[in-house]
């Protein structure tokens, strides 16, 4: 397994890519700061296979954010 990275040594790694991180580091807004990549794809679906091991791994996008499709948000009796 690889080393322990930090978020942008993998971002640039990986460019807009699908990562399954492991053994990963937030900070106090709990956002990933660091991890061991386990495996990586431009396909989300390609990892299917690699999330059956770990027992606690993120799984994040290292490219801009992608706008929200065909997503339904119900707040109480509000949806949005």
């Amino acid at each position: 397994m690889a080393d322990k990275q930090t978020w942008d040594e993998i971002k640039k790694l990986y460019p807009d890519e699908w990562v399954i991180l492991v053994d990963y580091s937030l900070d106090d807004n709990e956002d990933v700061t660091a991890g061991t990549v386990l495996a990586h794809s431009p396909q989300k679906a390609d990892l299917r296979p690699a999330l059956a091991d770990p027992e606690d791994a993120a799984i994040l996008y290292t490219g801009p954010a992608r706008p929200l499709s065909g997503v339904m948000v119900r707040f109480g009796n509000e949806t949005v």
